[in-house]
């Protein structure tokens, strides 16, 4: 299994662009094989936006990337966050 996670550290009053941006990435990604979730959380105490999506592998992913990112690829990034996000690609290496 695979995920790809991203926290984005948003301007205040700029979040509700930000989350319709990350649907639309996730909407493009569960057209994509291998795909198998999408979730968009809010941190509570920081209101960082965090975006994870779930792959049975990396390749898959990374056949994916290209769709996904045209799907955002003329939304302001520079004008609703304080800067680029945080980016994490987990490998998981236990399953109970």
């Amino acid at each position: 299994m695979f995920v790809h996670m991203s926290i984005h550290q948003v301007r205040h009053g700029k979040e509700k662009p930000m989350i319709e941006s990350m649907r639309r990435f996730g909407v493009a990604c569960r057209t994509q094989e291998g795909c198998l979730d999408v979730k968009i959380f809010q941190d509570q105490d920081t209101g960082r936006l965090i975006g994870m999506t779930t792959w049975l592998t990396k390749k898959q992913w990374q056949s994916a990337r290209d769709i996904m990112t045209a799907a955002v690829e003329h939304d302001p990034f520079d004008d609703w966050e304080t800067k680029p996000p945080e980016v994490y690609h987990l490998e998981e290496v236990w399953d109970d």
